[in-house]
């Protein structure tokens, strides 16, 4: 699960796609929405990195994935 491409134009997944295996591995993993939270950033590289170091730091998952894909879906 590779963020450094998203939203360049040469991302293998497509936001949507990389959320659902994000959150499929969350679920497999039974992850809280803290850990969820924690990992999805140590995730974040390039630009999905950069729009996240951006951010306040969020920790509620459904807010963080709603901005995500905001901000990364065409």
């Amino acid at each position: 699960m590779n963020t450094e491409h998203l939203g360049d134009g040469t991302d293998i997944d497509k936001p949507e796609i990389w959320i659902k295996k994000f959150e499929k591995l969350a679920g497999m993993n039974k992850w809280s929405d803290q850990e969820t939270s924690d990992v999805f950033e140590f995730l974040m590289s390039g630009r999905a990195g950069e729009w996240y170091s951006n951010k306040a730091k969020m920790v509620e998952w459904t807010s963080i994935k709603k901005e995500f894909l905001a901000q990364f879906s065409a």
